[in-house]
């Protein structure tokens, strides 16, 4: 078994750190024009679970704590960075100077069975890269927090963000929704979030960072409940010196397992770069494995979700950015690869990148963004099925007329009728809808919801938005002429 290299600060060491940080928080928090909110930091009411994830090479923390940017990572849950290492490099094959990890993916068994065969709905997190601006403005009283808005106060790079949009392994369920919410946060300051990964800087969303030095996570997943740690699929960058030992082509398009990455020389090859029509140039930067089980690729069978580093010459040749994520067929098709999710459909550029990716399995989209966006307050009000701010007649009829829908499908409406969320919209509902009539403890905004495949515009609140299938405008937004016109497809 390969030891695993740990840090933790001596206890003045600690203190210091705890000191110097709250100061800078405090200064920052003057100087930035940030008030904490009367509850504190904002949170989520149950966030996801902690993943084991990566940080690239230039992170402060891999300096401070004697970390390597090949150790594969999880919280400790002291709530202070850094992070503690779960895979040392050494049992993927690795341990140069110089390797980097820029994929890891589990199995996702479960993910890949096809459409309509009763797998569960999966909820996208994605983290971006250092440079990333964001395309999508935040959700104002509803998901205050997304990439754009974090990329503007420096602190996207450590974050995890949650695509408002549900997917099956085949790809968006509906039209995409165009943005994301912040599903982790780089740092736990003051109970954010139990998904954060204990990175720099050690601040809460709301603190502007600009100027800091930050780390950057460049792979993520969260493994299954399996007492073993392998399978893990992963990739390299292109400048990592382990890919000329490793098997395979030596290339950064290259995704290699490892079956027990406790012990080193149990790595093989699993996708060589010609497999899936890439080039040697070609980076794999985010990656999700849904394999079926043996651990061998098969092309008819198999398949993964990856997006491709800027730089990479194959991203030219299929006409698409470092922040779309594409897919390899199992039709067949020619070339192989198809675009799973746009930039857009994310709510980024096209000048954007993204850093990492893992899909979470949801069995009620609704209950999940609700209960584990960062910010979002107390949550969605209790028996709101429409989601307009208040509990009357009116989600009465919304569930009844959902009766024996199907919850956790992809039919966001279903989610939101299952109010009682014991996965089926029944009578039970509706005594949970009639028991809590009366106004929601705050009104949220509304503003016009557009629907691209018709060009159709209702106002709505931001989470009813969601829950249609539309993107939201922003609040007190009005369904005028141009106003949906951004959101086209």
């Amino acid at each position: 078994m390969i030891a695993k290299r740990s840090w933790k600060p001596t206890a003045s060491r600690e203190l210091a750190m705890r000191s110097a940080l709250g100061g800078f928080i405090a200064l920052c928090s003057v100087s930035s024009g940030l008030a904490q909110p009367a509850g504190g930091d904002p949170g989520a009411i149950a966030p996801l679970p902690r993943p084991f994830f990566s940080i690239d090479i230039i992170s402060p923390t891999i300096l401070a704590a004697g970390l390597a940017a090949d150790d594969v990572l999880t919280v400790d849950g002291d709530g202070l960075p850094p992070p503690a290492i779960v895979i040392a490099g050494m049992g993927l094959g690795l341990g140069m100077p110089g390797d980097d990890i820029d994929g890891l993916s589990g199995p996702n068994s479960a993910a890949f069975l096809p459409r309509g065969s009763g797998t569960p709905i999966r909820v996208l997190l994605f983290t971006v890269s250092r440079g990333t601006v964001g395309g999508a403005d935040p959700i104002l009283d509803g998901f205050p927090f997304n990439a754009k808005e974090q990329a503007a106060k420096n602190q996207a790079a450590g974050d995890e963000f949650l695509a408002l949009t549900p997917f099956d392994a085949a790809g968006p369920l509906g039209s995409p929704r165009q943005n994301n919410t912040l599903a982790g946060n780089q740092a736990d300051v003051g109970g954010v979030d139990g998904a954060n990964m204990e990175l720099l800087p050690d601040f809460s969303p709301l603190i502007d960072a600009t100027g800091m030095e930050i780390d950057a996570v460049n792979a993520v997943f969260r493994p299954g409940s399996s007492a073993t740690l392998g399978p893990v699929f992963f990739s390299l960058t292109s400048t990592s010196p382990s890919l000329g030992v490793l098997p395979g082509l030596g290339s950064g398009a290259d995704v290699y397992v490892d079956v027990d990455p406790e012990l080193p020389g149990t790595e093989s090859a699993y996708i060589v770069f010609p497999d899936i029509g890439l080039l040697f140039d070609d980076d794999i930067d985010a990656l999700t494995v849904m394999d079926d089980g043996d651990n061998v690729f098969d092309p008819t069978v198999d398949r993964i979700l990856f997006s491709l580093a800027a730089g990479s010459p194959s991203l030219f040749l299929l006409g698409v950015s470092p922040a779309h994520i594409l897919t390899t067929a199992t039709s067949g098709g020619d070339p192989p690869i198809a675009v799973f999710v746009s930039a857009v459909g994310l709510g980024l550029l096209e000048t954007d990148e993204v850093g990492a990716m893992d899909m979470f399995p949801a069995s009620n989209f609704v209950t999940l963004i609700c209960n584990s966006a960062i910010g979002i307050g107390d949550g969605c009000c209790e028996g709101d099925a429409n989601a307009d701010g208040t509990v009357d007649p009116l989600d009465g009829g919304y569930v009844l007329a959902r009766f024996g829908c199907p919850v956790g499908t992809g039919d966001l409406t279903c989610d939101a009728a299952d109010v009682n969320g014991d996965g089926n919209v029944d009578p039970l509902d509706s005594g949970f809808v009639l028991a809590r009539f009366g106004p929601c403890p705050t009104t949220p905004p509304t503003g016009a919801c557009c629907f691209p495949d018709d060009g159709a515009c209702e106002i709505q609140t931001a989470l009813g938005c969601v829950i249609s299938g539309g993107v939201y405008a922003g609040n007190e937004t009005t369904c005028e002429p141009d106003v949906c016109k951004p959101f086209s497809d």
